[in-house]
């Protein structure tokens, strides 16, 4: 089975999985699993998956005070050097942008 993984950044778990919305039950229709992470509870990305998924948060993507911002950077940079296909929506396609050499 795939796997893919969906990061979201709420440090409630089970308020973070509402975050989710649609995307979890699209996903494991498609024939995925699924795992929820979030790197405000230490929690590192897995680059050892077929897709990353990165939601939004209510911090800025260029706050680099958030003490676990540069470990999610590092994650997501690894991801995409392994080829695996990273989707950001809102703040994550801002992290992503960061990754990639944006601004």
């Amino acid at each position: 089975m795939r796997r893919a993984v969906i990061v979201h950044h709420d440090d409630d778990m089970a308020r973070g999985a509402r975050w989710v919305g649609p995307l979890a039950p699209i996903l494991l229709g498609s024939g995925y699993s699924v795992e929820l992470v979030t790197p405000l509870l230490g929690h590192p990305i897995p680059t050892d998956v077929d897709v990353v998924v990165v939601l939004g948060s209510e911090e800025s993507a260029y706050d680099d005070s958030l003490p676990w911002l540069a470990g999610e950077l590092d994650d997501l940079r690894k991801a995409v050097d392994s080829g695996t296909p990273v989707l950001g929506i809102c703040f994550g396609s801002q992290v992503l942008a960061r990754v990639l050499g944006g601004s």
